[in-house]
């Protein structure tokens, strides 16, 4: 039945267990009284726990987010009861972390914040749109008369008028009411009574509460299908095993296995895959969620597989550092120094934007990773020989940016390099555009792709035989002339490269303009069909 779990736990005593399962049937049947009621019995199991403090207001954000990531039902009511505080940047957090949740308490808590806004300007649109998509989700019909209201307003603000009203209209038409049977409205109106009688009588203490749970592992765990692809995240195996345990659950993850593990999908299974995630994405990062920034996750073979790391307080750092769920990942932006130290990341193959804190780790690590392929640094020249010295055996790729203060000092820096470059078959360098420093580089026998870049990349590529060849890129604004640097690279070269048809509208003048400084330097113009596709 129904209700009938809920009913059951709290007469056994056992109220936050009972929360949860009312939560649960409240997720089937979004009714408002049964919303009411988690309301009745959260308001009471809030008052046996400690209310979420601190000495200063960062100190504050960091204990609600603590508690935030440890994911109990139970203590979302003191959380709520410090959400609305100020300094508004710190609501704004509050609304983006608090919008994942599926859950009346969080609804009612928006609907107050719809109801009586500190001020239009006080969050950001981008949170307003949160907020009004976390109500659309959740689909609670108690905050109908908050958003009538809202929307009927004469706010004189443009981000209200066409931002804010049009997405409560939205949530509005989300939103519809729920009819109860004759049997529902009885066991409602038994669960009613029950509630009222546990709160009137003496409730667990907090460490009771916090540690009670309604909900049961399955014999076949969750965590242990995920564990086994940790532990082999390049075999789709345990991939395959973990969505058909997923599908007899009616989990709709099972569908994105399904989809990303196809040896190839149409556009309308790509664009399904989208939908999915868009709809779960956040939920499916699991424990990792609260350290990855919003809508820089990318999945792959079902699995989270990109993302750009941040650790907003120092116990998440701790907890997170070293878990196995990093395992998967093959590509990261702004990764931790101490994440990059502690953590096996297995699947590595693509880190980019380390700075010489994170290089620094890396040479510290006791495993060398394995599968890093491609390594993106923003350094000074200083620390290219602790670039090194990184154990990466499978890189291929490196990528530099070259610091305004360190351009002059860059060419005589390269030889620094040479012990790392002698094994890679790619470098970048984004800053600097140094004839000097190709010249070094080019004697390295592996390297078959040398680009330098300040404002146009220049593509300096090895053919079969041996011969280096420029390929100018097209610009990113109107070509009038020549870049300055050409006329100092074309005499290093055996040739250069047509201009390709990536130059559109531009080609005819950039074919003229280069093909005159090809006859400038005596350096001959060669065909696209000198180096092989790809």
């Amino acid at each position: 039945m129904w209700l009938e779990e809920t009913t059951r736990l709290l007469e056994e005593g056992r109220p936050a267990a009972a929360l949860e399962a009312m939560l649960d049937a409240w997720r089937v049947r979004r009714v408002a009284a049964l919303a009411d009621l988690i309301d009745t019995l959260s308001e009471a199991l809030t008052e046996k726990l400690p209310r979420v403090e601190g000495k200063t207001r960062n100190a504050l954000q960091t204990a609600w987010l603590d508690l935030l990531n440890e994911r109990r039902d139970v203590d979302l009511g003191r959380l709520l009861a410090v959400f609305p505080e100020q300094p508004f940047t710190a609501v704004g957090v509050r609304i983006e972390r608090l919008a994942q949740h599926d859950d009346p308490r969080v609804a009612r808590a928006f609907t107050d914040f719809v109801r009586d806004p500190p001020t239009i300007g006080g969050i950001r649109g981008a949170r307003w749109t949160m907020l009004l998509k976390g109500l659309e989700r959740m689909r609670d019909a108690r905050c109908r008369p908050a958003l009538e209201r809202l929307v009927a307003s004469d706010t004189p603000d443009v981000m209200f008028e066409e931002h804010i009203a049009p997405l409560a209209l939205r949530v509005l038409e989300a939103i519809s009411d729920d009819v109860l049977t004759a049997d529902e409205i009885t066991q409602l109106s038994t669960l009613r009574t029950v509630v009222t009688r546990v709160c009137e009588a003496t409730l667990p203490e907090a460490a009771a509460l916090r540690s009670d749970t309604s909900r049961g592992k399955p014999a076949v765990s969750e965590e242990s299908l995920l564990a086994l692809i940790h532990e082999t995240p390049e075999d789709d195996a345990p991939r395959l095993v973990y969505g058909d345990w997923l599908q007899e659950q009616a989990d709709p993850r099972a569908e994105l296995l399904t989809l990303q593990l196809k040896a190839k999908t149409t556009s309308k299974e790509q664009q399904r895959v989208r939908q999915l995630l868009r709809a779960h994405g956040r939920s499916w990062l699991g424990v990792l969620e609260p350290a990855i920034m919003r809508r820089s996750e990318v999945f792959t073979r079902g699995v989270p597989s990109s993302a750009h790391l941040v650790f907003t307080t120092p116990k998440l750092k701790a907890q997170l550092t070293g878990h196995a769920a990093w395992n998967t990942f093959t590509e990261f932006t702004g990764a931790d120094a101490e994440v990059l130290e502690h953590t096996e990341l297995r699947g590595l193959e693509t880190l980019r934007y380390v700075d010489e804190f994170q290089l620094t780790a890396m040479v510290r690590r006791r495993q060398p990773l394995r599968r890093l392929r491609v390594l993106g640094a923003n350094v000074s020249v200083d620390a290219f020989g602790e670039l090194a010295k990184v154990a990466a055996p499978a890189l291929t790729t490196l990528e530099i940016f070259i610091q305004p203060n360190d351009r002059g000092r860059f060419p005589n820096a390269v030889e620094k390099l040479k012990p790392l470059l002698q094994r890679l078959s790619h470098v970048h360098f984004s800053g600097v555009v140094s004839a000097e420093a190709f010249k070094s580089l080019s004697s390295i026998a592996s390297l078959r792709r040398i680009r330098f870049a300040m404002v146009e990349p220049f593509d300096f590529l090895r053919l079969d035989d041996e011969r280096w060849v420029l390929d100018l890129i097209a610009l990113r604004y109107p070509v009038k002339q020549a870049p300055s640097a050409l006329k100092h690279l074309l005499p290093h070269v055996s040739g250069m490269l047509e201009p390709s048809d990536d130059w559109g509208e531009q080609l005819p003048l950039a074919r003229v303009i280069l093909e005159r400084e090809c006859k400038l330097a005596g350096v001959p113009m060669l065909p696209r069909t000198v180096v092989e596709a790809g």
